[in-house]
């Protein structure tokens, strides 16, 4: 039988999970007092340019959103309130730097957003392609949103119908369904691979119901991407033709190992031509995607 919720201890982190909206109402500025001190240091650290003034109009901003958060149901912070905390206080400023002229801003918002969002966009990755790839596939995906994100920075591209943590998440999710399309692995059964872009965005599931409208999209896409990589000149392509005709003929992916045996080099000759690969595809699929 679960503990009961002791709501009597101030403890805020319990206080956001109670069935009584006037409780979580009365847990926000518990949370937002206890962890205003640190997350006002780590910002001032990453932009020190920062006013008091400023820095208490954002965190006005933060306490708007949790409220209205709390506000629809029990709000369950999971993992580091003050990670959380200072994610939403960052928003409005690397939205101004990611939108400012100068690529020496857009670079400066890539830093932050490293070292704020980065711990989460892995897990992300880890999460939506369970025992799809090692890590250096994951941190390959991971590089690929960040530079996804400077791209769109240096070619004034932002729109934000969103917040910035929810851009991150859609090209995160455009990323791993591209890897997904990569291998072949956008087919009917259950499989990591079965999940949509949408269905990953929208509810973080191992798998969605695909309707034929998207298998046929998904086709079109796959045969897009193999065309692509026929095309792809020097090592990079190489790697990549090597990898779809391996996985075209054992039904999964083979190991770096393998491919630097088949090809006569190195094993970190394999995993740089193929991130070259990887992220000219990505480019290229941006540019139809716009």
């Amino acid at each position: 039988m679960a503990t009961p919720i002791n709501f009597d201890s101030n403890d805020p982190i319990q206080i956001l999970q109670s069935t009584d909206v006037r409780e979580r109402l009365r847990g926000v500025p518990l949370l937002l007092d206890r962890d205003e001190t640190a997350v006002r240091q780590r910002i001032l650290r990453l932009i020190p340019e920062l006013t008091e003034e400023t820095f208490r109009a954002l965190w006005r901003t933060v306490a708007d959103v949790l409220n209205r958060r709390v506000t629809n149901g029990p709000y369950r912070i999971a993992g580091d309130s003050e990670a959380l905390l200072l994610r939403e206080a960052l928003e409005v400023p690397l939205r101004l730097m990611l939108t400012h002229p100068e690529e020496s801003m857009h670079l400066r918002a890539l830093t932050i957003i490293h070292e704020c969002f980065g711990p989460l966009l892995f897990n992300w990755v880890r999460r939506w392609a369970p025992g799809l790839w090692n890590l250096d596939e994951d941190l390959d995906v991971c590089q690929e949103v960040f530079l996804s994100l400077h791209r769109k920075a240096r070619k004034g591209q932002f729109r934000f119908d969103g917040s910035l943590l929810a851009l991150i998440r859609k090209i995160t999710c455009h990323r791993i369904a591209d890897r997904f399309r990569f291998l072949g692995l956008v087919k009917e059964g259950d499989h990591p691979g079965h999940q949509t872009l949408d269905g990953v965005a929208a509810s973080h599931q191992s798998t969605v119901e695909m309707t034929p409208e998207h298998l046929e999209a998904e086709e079109a896409r796959r045969h897009w991407m193999r065309k692509q990589i026929q095309a792809l000149p020097g090592q990079p392509g190489q790697v990549l033709r090597l990898i779809l005709a391996l996985v075209d003929a054992d039904g999964k992916q083979p190991s770096t190992r393998q491919l630097a045996q088949e090809l006569g080099i190195s094993e970190v000759a394999v995993r740089q031509a193929k991130s070259r690969g990887l992220r000219e595809l990505g480019d290229r699929a941006e540019e139809v995607d716009r």
